[in-house]
């Protein structure tokens, strides 16, 4: 789905997605093709205890939580600079 199919089909609602197909360019996060895992039309609590059950157990997928208010996504990348431990 692309983000305007979302909004249509989700109006006024925090959906919880996953990128299918996305890239990055400079700072920004372009998500092309995406699945809607979750629609909470309430708040987005819902969605961020969804988004952390899910990123336990799939670690390596790309979840985000968005608001089908927005008219574009707006995903900012931030650079990590040190160590992790």
């Amino acid at each position: 789905m692309t983000w305007e199919s979302v909004r249509k089909a989700y109006p006024e609602q925090w959906v919880l997605i996953e990128a299918i197909n996305a890239k990055t360019e400079g700072d920004k996060r372009i998500v092309e093709n995406m699945d809607v895992i979750g629609s909470f039309a309430d708040d987005g609590d819902g969605a961020f205890q969804k988004y952390i059950e899910l990123h336990k157990v799939h670690k390596e997928r790309e979840y985000y939580i968005y608001h089908t208010s927005n008219d574009i996504l707006n995903i900012g990348v931030k650079k990590w600079l040190g160590v992790r431990l």
